[in-house]
């Protein structure tokens, strides 16, 4: 069974790396935004908001990992559920293989 997505966009903030252990993980979410005209000729926009994580990910990569950097990130589909409210709540994320950079930019 195959599992992989491939996925471009631009961050909605700076990752967040954290240590666990001796790894570290990487969260940071991406922008999808795509343009279309309605049936009526209306001109709309849909943004698809992605999370990710990336373990292990080398420093170099986390500090270019900045708030509206475009890049393509090729994983894995993970579920995280938790409950809340004695509810189930399910949520998708992709865990990284890797991550391409389209565009970079310095850190402020």
């Amino acid at each position: 069974m195959i599992n992989q997505v491939i996925f471009e966009g631009n961050l909605g903030a700076d990752a967040v790396s954290t240590s666990t252990g001796e790894t570290s993980v990487t969260k940071f979410s991406i922008a999808h935004r795509v343009k279309y005209k309605t049936k009526t000729g209306e001109e709309k926009e849909q943004t698809t908001w992605v999370k990710c994580e990336g373990w292990g990910l080398p420093k170099w990569m986390v500090e270019k990992l900045l708030k509206g950097v475009r890049v393509i990130v090729t994983g894995s589909l993970k579920e995280n559920v938790y409950e809340k409210d004695d509810k189930a709540i399910r949520s998708l994320f992709i865990t990284t293989e890797s991550i391409s950079f389209l565009e970079t930019k310095k850190a402020e």
